[in-house]
């Protein structure tokens, strides 16, 4: 019995092992209609109208035969769609047509560009894996109104930008039965590398259908795997000679400013305001991509999402500017919202978010062979900066890598050079359900060794390090996490949530998929975690905690969590204006619920509610809300609401508040106007944001900019901040596409 059970467990292991493997494998496999075959152009005429009616669309080979990823994966749509492709040696010429049900009205409620409400309504999206490596996806999508949006998908969708703005053209023509869209998607947009001879690209094309709040795929796709898992596409084959010549776009601005005199702006901290600038991107190589930015402007970047934070640690906030945006997946590096050696963010604005002065950088990205690199230098000024981000990384397989990275932060007077950097890895098995990732980094920073200038300063080293491992399967969907830093660790183009601290997490969330009552799925998630101060030589705190929740097909979501956790706070820090929190170990407990109905609804809307009991000692409510309407076709107005009453021992009982708010008017898909307010009761402040843009012709815009603060409450009598600020912004900008 004691040789024999040892041979039944690695029988056991092994059996488990296969199997897993197995389902999964045969999930990878490509079955037969995986790959749809382009056709040359040979300089027919097409007019982009999205009616299908040229002679040359009847001999091009078309795709069919969707699957459903939701409400049911794997099943057969149960209406259709078609794509065929066409190519010359500059473009790629798609026909993309969707069938409508009976009585039914394609949605069309989202006109804007960029905006993530048009995967709300009927959208059709075009997805390729360009480098044809199953890691990214670069996409573009349409609705019935014609609006677009284009976006990537870093590491199969671990990130995901919607500010990509490429240039490329699609028209739609809705008629009874199918809605169809012709596009012309340039090899620039796409990134596509020059090539002599055969090319084959990964491709899939998705459609929401809005009206029965379903997706379906060309080719099927693991819903727990998300829309990027590049791993599932098929293939776009019979492409050749492709994207001759050095594609260079110029982007050059000119800007007009006034402001109110409080409100003075660099360099000559003067109300007024004149500027001109602009980007540029031009191919340097194969597949390497330059860029260079000069006085850079941020006038139409959206204001950040109003949010109460009542807790020690700070914000993460994503990075909304096009210049750090292309590259990110050679750039990133780190565990996003927690410690990441480079933080975009941490250039051009300041702690608050407002911009300071961008003078202009450089950017160098792109792959030779299985190597990545990036390279990035930018000067900023208030105070005067040099910024510099170095990275490589090695693709090895299919979305696993090995890479490195430092950076750089150099003030030209005061401080000394901060320097940082690391090592990091990525492993992926299994058709992509098990990822394993870390890093290891070390940062080197200017500290005083004693307590004045006069005792002398030294350079103080601080280290980090992670490891994440996460499976996805189709019903268990366990991970874990260790993370741990050093009380030194400080990278200054980084950000950094917690230092000093070491924290274990672990947690499985177990999906069951039902068509009873209505339901989609039920689902409960368990999750706990132990964090120690960063010698390992006492516990800072725990939590556990559990989580339920059903999501029913028509849309509506309810959930249900339990809590219960122990924080230590070493030092006392303001919780918000004129609230101390002192040094003790506190227990919360916790009670959250919350219901939400999704976007493909009007109105679509979400609630929660928490109440934990032992918030810093004392008590806390807190209450979330946001509703947005779709008034018409034209018209949408979006609400988020932010609320907390809590009592801590030996103070009052006190109450937060924030509201963003904004509406959007939408004559056509070219113009549209939006108006934003966010109130923040904690730093009594107000902001507004009014913006008109025209999209005057491809990927040249004018933007009129209105901002506005307003500072009420008790102010500082030293250094009183303005009550009020204003300032108005017009900038044209003008894009030019050359090729060289």
């Amino acid at each position: 019995m004691d040789r024999a059970y040892p041979r039944r467990v690695r029988h056991w292991t092994a059996a488990i092992v296969w199997a897993l493997l197995g389902v999964s494998g045969a999930q990878a496999q490509r079955e037969d209609g995986s790959t749809l075959q382009a056709m040359p152009r040979n300089g027919a005429e097409i007019t982009l109208d999205g009616v299908i009616d040229e002679a040359i669309w009847e001999s091009v080979p078309r795709a069919t035969g969707m699957v459903e990823r939701r409400p049911d994966p794997g099943a057969a749509a149960p209406l259709d769609s078609s794509i065929q492709i066409l190519f010359d040696r500059e473009s790629l010429w798609v026909a993309t047509c969707n069938e409508i049900g009976e009585g039914e009205v394609p949605r069309a409620a989202e006109r804007t560009r960029d905006s993530a409400n048009i995967f709300s309504d009927d959208t059709a999206i075009l997805k390729f894996d360009v480098r044809h490596d199953q890691r990214n996806t670069v996409g573009f999508g349409v609705n019935p109104a014609g609006a677009q949006i284009d976006f990537i998908a870093i590491d199969r969708g671990r990130t995901f930008r919607r500010e990509y703005d490429a240039v490329w053209e699609a028209a739609v023509h809705v008629g009874d039965d199918e809605w169809c869209v012709e596009w012309r998607i340039p090899t620039a947009a796409l990134g596509l590398a020059p090539t002599e001879g055969p090319r084959v690209l990964g491709f899939n094309y998705t459609r929401d259908h809005n009206l029965r709040q379903a997706t379906y795929d060309w080719q099927p796709m693991p819903v727990e795997l998300g829309p990027a898992s590049a791993h599932y596409y098929g293939e776009l084959q019979g492409l050749r000679d492709m994207a001759s010549g050095r594609p260079l776009t110029l982007i050059p601005y000119a800007l007009a400013g006034l402001g109110s005199e409080n409100e003075a702006q660099w360099p000559a901290r003067s109300p007024w305001e004149l500027r001109i600038g602009g980007d540029a991107q031009m191919r340097l190589g194969e597949d390497v991509w330059g860029e260079m930015t000069l006085w850079t402007d941020f006038a139409q970047v959206d204001l950040d999402d109003a949010v109460l934070n009542l807790g020690r640690f700070p914000l993460f906030l994503p990075e909304r500017r096009p210049f750090f945006l292309s590259g990110l997946d050679i750039f990133g590096f780190g565990t996003p919202g927690a410690n990441q050696l480079f933080f975009s963010r941490r250039i051009g604005l300041n702690d608050d978010g407002d911009a300071v002065p961008m003078y202009g950088g450089l950017k160098v990205y792109g792959r030779t062979g299985n190597l990545s690199l990036g390279l990035l230098h930018v000067y900023t000024g208030d105070p005067h900066t040099a910024w510099g981000v170095a990275r490589a990384r090695v693709n090895v397989g299919e979305g696993s890598y090995v890479g490195a990275m430092a950076t750089l932060a150099a003030p030209l007077e005061g401080e000394r050079p901060a320097y940082s950097a690391g090592a990091d890895f990525l492993v992926e098995a299994a058709a992509g359900r098990l990822t394993l990732a870390g890093f290891a980094a070390s940062t080197l920073n200017d500290e005083l060794e004693g307590e004045t200038e006069a005792e002398g300063r030294a350079y103080q080293s601080g280290i980090a390090t992670a490891l994440n491992a996460r499976w996805r399967g189709t019903r268990w969907r366990p991970y874990a996490s260790f993370r741990w830093t050093d009380e030194r660790f400080d990278p200054r183009v980084g950000f950094l949530r917690r230092g000093d601290v070491a924290t274990a997490e672990s947690g499985v969330r177990y999906l069951h998929r039902v068509n009873t009552l209505g339901l989609e799925y039920l689902a409960m998630s368990a999750s706990g975690s132990l964090a120690l101060r960063g010698d390992f030589e006492r516990r800072l705190g725990y939590s556990t905690g559990v989580s339920w929740e059903a999501d029913w097909r028509n849309g509506w979501r309810m959930e249900l969590g339990l809590s219960l956790a122990e924080d230590e706070v070493e030092e006392s820090f303001e919780l918000v204006p004129n609230v101390e929190v002192l040094p003790g170990i506190y227990q919360p407990r916790q009670v959250e619920a919350r219901v939400s109905r999704n976007r493909q609804n009007n109105p679509s809307l979400s609630a929660g509610y928490s109440y934990t009991d032992g918030f810093y000692g004392g008590f806390a409510h807190r209450a979330d809300g946001e509703i947005t309407f779709n008034l018409g076709a034209l018209w949408r107005w979006s609400n988020r609401v932010s609320w907390a009453a809590f009592e801590l021992p030996g103070d009052r009982w006190r109450k937060t508040f924030a509201y963003g708010g904004r509406l959007t008017i939408a004559p056509n898909t070219s113009l549209f106007m939006d108006a934003g307010t966010q109130l923040d009761s904690a730093n009594e402040r107000v902001d507004v944001l009014g913006r008109l843009r025209w999209r005057y012709r491809s990927g040249s815009d004018l933007f009129v900019v209105y901002r506005m603060r307003h500072r009420y409450g008790e102010l500082d009598e030293i250094d009183p901040p303005a009550e009020w600020e204003h300032r108005i912004t017009l900038k044209w900008t003008f894009r030019t596409d050359l090729m060289l």
